[in-house]
């Protein structure tokens, strides 16, 4: 991602959408200096209400709820300042600390999981314990690698993880083809390590002999382009298994998480050999997706290659494994075939310059009046923040704000639904607000 110095102010949004929200909303800064690079924004969930604010560079800041500053030191530093994560911590291309994910019992066991980049731009999620004495510091000693993924480049790294309605933890992964090409080995259809670059034709395909050389299972690069639901709170023992980033060597099968048993190609479901970790697949660069908190409905912003950016959609007890058509689909356009078509698009060319990247967001279902209901997205090139609505069984968008810059990394919801946003440049934290707040939520509860 390419970082400017741009610095925009207090910015207010205007016009109406379907879902009419108030012509006071805002986005309004409320975490303006004592971070670095903020990439993703969450809530543990534990009752607090406060934010944790993910940096790319390795360190997780608190913000208190009612703070419009961050506790120092952070609540994680897993930077060159801090206690490197396992197999150290790696920032080429699109790479660095990615991803945050707090365990649904997060208020009694303490865990939480973390996605990054290591030293050798490889994908790793590893377990992280809050100490129990101080719950603003995480203890770096805690650290267990729960999985592993073989990344041949240092772009389409996906790297947003999530909690699922089911307890569940999902895992996005991109294709890893490099810059904004197009991935000659097909990992997005991959779907067992059979289909990995048959007969050895593609050198660009073979297995990093970094990776296995550490332990690292070659049939995880069949997991790229994917999205990923692993059970945490289970393990799986050694032995012969169709699990694509267990343990190799003398444990080989073994792994610090386990298969839900109505994942689509669980055990002996669907074509053998299948990885038991898939859910969804044809992805290209999943950057970012999130859970409709009310509903359970799961959007993933899909970032397109030179055409088309697109929001691609599963309906909550979905159990079946759905395809989103990359490489042979970007969008609506290629030979999409029975690929599941996304729900909302836009052109490189309507975006205009420098580029597009969709960041994706969340259905907002917090307390301003009207807006509920409403899908909030970004472009990281552009700053067009978008809101996208369903009327009759269709969903369109609307622009509301062009901020015109590179650098919305990322959107997220405090415990009451209340919507943030990221600026990975300008290092701030942005709140959607307005006045007309329903009467219900007043007091800040759902």
């Amino acid at each position: 991602m390419r970082q400017t110095l741009a610095f925009i102010g207090l910015c207010l949004i205007t016009g109406a959408a379907r879902a009419d929200p108030p012509g006071d909303l805002a986005l309004t800064p409320v975490v303006t200096a004592g971070i670095g690079s903020p990439i993703a924004i969450r809530n543990a969930g534990d009752g607090t209400n406060r934010l944790f604010i993910l940096g790319r560079n390795g360190q997780i800041w608190i913000k208190p709820s009612g703070s419009g500053t961050v506790l120092s030191p952070p609540f994680l530093n897993i930077s060159a300042s801090g206690t490197p994560p396992p197999f150290g911590l790696g920032f080429s291309g699109e790479g660095g600390l990615l991803g945050l994910a707090f365990h649904p019992q997060y208020e009694t066991n303490r865990r939480f999981y973390i996605g990054y980049t290591d030293s050798n731009n490889d994908t790793v999620i590893v377990r992280y314990t809050a100490q129990a004495a101080n719950p603003s510091l995480a203890d770096a000693a805690s650290a267990q690698v729960v999985l592993r993924i073989d990344q041949d480049s240092a772009f389409h790294k996906g790297g947003d993880i999530h909690f699922g309605p089911d307890g569940f933890l999902y895992i996005a992964l991109g294709d890893g083809a490099g810059g904004s090409g197009i991935d000659g080995c097909q990992r997005a259809q991959t779907l067992r390590p059979a289909q990995l670059d048959p007969g050895g034709q593609n050198p660009d395909c073979a297995a990093d002999a970094n990776f296995t050389g550490t332990g690292g299972n070659a049939n995880s690069r069949a997991l790229l382009g994917k999205l990923l639901r692993i059970d945490v709170d289970s393990t799986t023992s050694a032995g012969a298994n169709e699990l694509c980033a267990a343990n190799t060597g003398g444990t080989a099968g073994a792994a610090n998480y386990a298969i839900p048993a109505t994942n689509p190609f669980a055990g002996a479901a669907g074509t053998a050999g299948n990885c038991d970790e898939i859910w969804a697949y044809g992805l290209r660069n999943p950057f970012r997706f999130s859970f409709d908190r009310t509903t359970g409905d799961l959007f993933i912003a899909d970032v397109g290659e030179g055409a088309v950016e697109e929001v691609d959609f599963q309906p909550a007890g979905t159990l079946v494994a759905r395809n989103y058509g990359w490489p042979q689909c970007e969008g609506t356009t290629g030979n999409c075939g029975a690929s599941i078509a996304p729900i909302l698009t836009y052109t490189h060319a309507s975006n205009g310059s420098p580029c597009s990247s969709i960041t994706g967001g969340f259905v907002y279902r917090g307390a301003i009046s009207g807006f509920g209901g409403t899908y909030v997205f970004s472009d990281y090139c552009t700053g067009k923040v978008r809101f996208g609505t369903l009327a009759a069984g269709n969903w369109s968008f609307t622009q509301f704000l062009d901020m015109g810059d590179l650098q919305h990394t990322s959107f997220g919801e405090d415990e009451a639904g209340e919507l943030y946003l990221a600026e990975i440049n300008t290092d701030r934290i942005l709140r959607f607000t307005s006045a007309v707040v329903d009467v219900l939520f007043g007091n800040g509860f759902e």
